[in-house]
């Protein structure tokens, strides 16, 4: 998750596009493994990590050249808070939906 929202363009306007995250993680799971947990928690863990990390914090108490790279970052994470408040469950489910299809059904979801 966390790779695909820095390399996107769309995420630099606070936005995640489902579907292209969803064909990434795909094609990720082509040559790599991602459990049921896994899947089951990218969004809301990834949605936890920004509100957590402090990254306006980072901008102001940097001394650095490149300060500013800090001041994009924060907001971008901050764009893209607003867009998990608004589209996590659709994320959610659609991460799940690729579960389903990647993962057999067990009763135990830590595979």
């Amino acid at each position: 998750m966390r790779s695909y929202v820095f390399m996107a363009p769309e995420t630099k306007q606070g936005k995640i596009d489902i579907e292209k995250l969803i064909h990434y993680i795909s094609v990720y799971m082509e040559g790599g493994s991602l459990n049921s947990y896994d899947l089951e928690n990218a969004g809301k863990l990834f949605f936890y990590f920004l509100a957590v990390c402090n990254f306006y914090g980072q901008y102001y108490d940097s001394i650095s050249g490149n300060r500013s790279i800090y001041l994009k970052q924060a907001n971008m994470a901050s764009g893209l808070l607003v867009w998990f408040e608004n589209h996590i469950d659709e994320l959610n489910d659609k991460l799940c939906e690729l579960r389903d299809q990647r993962t057999p059904l067990t009763s135990n979801s830590f595979e």
